[in-house]
């Protein structure tokens, strides 16, 4: 499984870089073409390797959970979600160490929701907005579904700590409103409110 999900990352790499290049995902913290990809694929029209170390950790941080995420929810056929639903991290901490670093790999945490689909990844202390507290992922195929809950700004003194928000297979943002807590239940409870589950 390890070795097939290795294989599926390298492609997962030429697709979001390819996304990321044609402009595919329409936010304002989206690193442009130029100074984003992931390693070790190149993009045909620059053939040279894009260079994480040389990007703030800022941007690596947003590509890995905004861009490179959703990217294996939704184009790993389920490999991705299998390989979290038992515990298979490894390409995952190689990736997060690559794409940002060691250290914010070892604050990434895996918990199992539903042994039949779905699970959530956890984050130590996100820094930034929209840096993310969690992400969920369930489903496989043309069910499958990528949640996150990201670090907000408090705009309307209302205690407003996060944002819900769903990403599409093309790589499309829904904002689902913005939420008070930083617990994992709560998040959990939520998303599966919006699914409807």
């Amino acid at each position: 499984m390890q070795t097939k999900l290795t294989l599926l990352l390298f492609a997962v790499f030429f697709i979001v870089f390819f996304i990321a290049s044609c402009g595919a995902t329409q936010t304002s913290n989206t690193a442009s073409s130029s100074g984003t990809g992931a390693a070790p694929v190149s993009d045909s029209a620059n053939t040279e390797k894009p260079d994480f170390a040389s990007m703030p950790v800022e941007k690596r941080i947003y590509y890995f959970e905004h861009q490179f995420l959703p990217a294996l929810t939704y184009t790993t056929d389920g490999a991705f979600l299998d390989d979290l639903l038992a515990g298979e991290l490894g390409a995952l901490m190689a990736s997060a160490t690559e794409m940002v670093s060691a250290e914010y790999a070892a604050g990434i945490s895996v918990k199992v929701i539903d042994p039949e689909g779905a699970a959530l990844l956890s984050f130590a202390n996100p820094q930034n907005p929209p840096d993310c507290y969690f992400v969920f992922v369930s489903g496989k195929g043309d069910n499958a579904m990528h949640m996150t809950y990201e670090k907000a700004e408090d705009f309307t003194g209302e205690g407003v700590v996060g944002m819900v928000g769903m990403w599409t297979p093309m790589g499309d943002h829904a904002n689902m409103g913005p939420r008070n807590y930083t617990d994992a239940d709560s998040f959990v409870k939520d998303a599966k409110e919006i699914l409807g589950n």
